[in-house]
């Protein structure tokens, strides 16, 4: 049992001099400086970026979800507590709203619910935190107001939610945010929460109660383990996540696997490790790629005749996107920021995926990097000037290893079209009935095609089962004008194709809002 605190329903002019560290903050963040405001911080910033001009203020109370946590919570201090909940919305338009009914769907930038809680005779409110936050992903807007595209930007999902505001329903995109409480749920709770309730979104959503009943774990809650992290993903997503050990690769392979994973279209939590053992949780839903890099090319060639094979593509990626309970939504971690510290280091990389494969993705791109140097001994076989461009000599390729469904991979070939306008015809797509329902699919490309088209030369195809030897991996590949399959007996046969130049590179995921 606890008492409930309730809250006044407002709906307010947000714009100067309306201040969000005084008008909002220090009114609804009744633990003060002894709970974490960071975040809320975060999202007051972020919704003030994006031009708030409205917020509307209601209780949160009559969710049952809600209802659920505080009860968990209440029990863990194991007194009689009084409760608030209160669901924040911020609104941008043109002009100051008299009624929720006058603010369109599109108008919304996000809402948020706090949880606050005090104890049994307590004078002071000793809880509060974000149970959940849904915030559309950034974006720009031009003078007229239009919404705009930036072209650096991928993001893995931005899910649909459906809110009442004010008994107004509103529906809109993004990805699910939420905060620990330290005492009924840790980081990694709020992680795999972020992830899952933004793959699969249910309502009521997945809580930090139910990860706790299905791990069987009582309050106060220490931490989750990476097996236990595992179980629940995967008794929710029906497939094991894919974990990779970071201390025991390379960073630049690390970098690559992470790349990939999201690039497959895979919402990724990363652990690092903090001061040597404490460890903390973020998940990553994106990354922001920057073609103007110098280093992928560059580093290599300067350092002499040690040269690399190939240039993966992970190299362009300078960001990150991701949300950290700790400080909130929508941040870009830069792909060397667990460089710059000693004692704050990536520990494992943990993929939510409808597939584990067994082979990693920067051995897939390494691999890929051998078939490409036998591309010379194919001249003749096919026919266009860009077949003759690869096979004429050898090239240092950007190789990019995405996790392909093979039904996903025959949509992306329908829609292929090539810089000249060519394209495959329905009887060369079937050939790639022979490949494996899941594979590897290695794009390769060269750096002024990958960085300025946003296109690729043709795709190699890479088992994902583990083998000894290499042969087994290769499954075949795709130039222009010509497929090469394996036979399952070390050999290969090959067959023309109509698609004779560079096309568009694969993305997992297109959404309307880039930053």
């Amino acid at each position: 049992m606890w008492i409930k605190q309730p809250v006044e329903r407002q709906l307010r002019d947000c714009r100067q001099p309306f201040s969000f560290f005084f008008d909002l903050i220090h009114k609804y963040w009744r633990a003060g400086d002894k709970a974490n405001d960071l975040a809320f911080h975060r999202i007051c910033t972020f919704a003030r970026k994006h031009g708030a001009t409205d917020l509307a203020i209601q209780c949160a109370l009559d969710r049952a979800d809600v209802r659920e946590e505080i009860e968990v919570l209440n029990d863990s201090y194991g007194s009689v507590g009084t409760a608030e909940a209160v669901t924040i919305t911020f609104f941008v338009q043109p002009s100051a709203a008299q009624s929720i009914h006058a603010i369109a769907n599109e108008c919304i930038i996000g809402t948020l619910t706090i949880i606050n809680y005090k104890a049994e005779n307590s004078q002071e409110w000793e809880c509060s935190y974000i149970y959940e936050a849904i915030i559309v992903p950034p974006f720009q807007v031009d003078n007229t107001g239009r919404r705009l595209k930036v072209t650096n930007n991928f993001m893995v999902y931005d899910a649909k939610f459906d809110r009442t505001i004010h008994d107004r329903d509103y529906t809109f995109n993004g990805v699910y945010y939420c905060q620990q409480n330290s005492l009924t749920h840790v980081c990694a709770h709020a992680c795999l929460r972020m992830a899952l309730n933004t793959i699969n979104y249910t309502s009521p959503p997945i809580t930090s109660n139910k990860i706790n009943q299905t791990l069987t774990l009582l309050p106060p809650i220490q931490g989750l383990t990476i097996d236990e992290i595992v179980k629940f993903a995967k008794d929710v997503n029906g497939v094991a996540p894919m974990v990779a050990d970071c201390s025991k690769v390379l960073r630049e392979d690390y970098l690559a696997i992470l790349s990939s994973y999201v690039e497959s279209g895979c919402m990724v939590l990363l652990v690092f490790t903090i001061n040597g053992g404490i460890e903390h949780v973020v998940t990553v839903f994106g990354y922001t790629r920057n073609s103007d890099e110098w280093h992928p090319q560059a580093v290599p060639a300067y350092s002499g005749p040690k040269t690399a094979q190939y240039y993966s593509g992970s190299a362009w990626v300078d960001h990150f996107l991701i949300h950290d309970d700790n400080f909130g939504p929508y941040y870009a971690l830069s792909s060397r920021a667990l460089e710059v510290d000693p004692e704050v280091a990536a520990h494992w990389i943990i993929a939510i995926s409808d597939f584990a494969a067994d082979f990693s993705p920067h051995y897939a791109e390494s691999l890929a990097s051998v078939v490409a140097l036998s591309f010379d001994e194919l001249a003749g076989y096919g026919n266009g000037k860009w077949f003759d461009y690869i096979t004429g000599i050898q090239h240092t390729y950007v190789m990019r290893a995405i996790l392909m469904k093979r039904s996903k991979y025959k949509d992306h070939l329908i829609d292929l079209r090539g810089h000249d306008g060519t394209a495959l015809v329905p009887e060369e797509i079937a050939l790639t009935d022979q490949l494996p329902e899941w594979f590897w699919m290695v794009e390769f490309s060269l750096p002024p095609l990958f960085t300025g088209n946003k296109s690729k030369l043709g795709e190699i195809f890479i088992s994902t089962n583990s083998y000894e030897g290499t042969v087994k991996h290769i499954l075949g590949f795709r130039l222009p004008s010509l497929f090469v399959f394996g036979d399952g007996e070390g050999g290969f046969f090959e067959s023309q194709n109509s698609l004779l130049s560079h096309s568009q590179y694969y993305r997992a995921h297109e959404h309307d809002n880039e930053w």
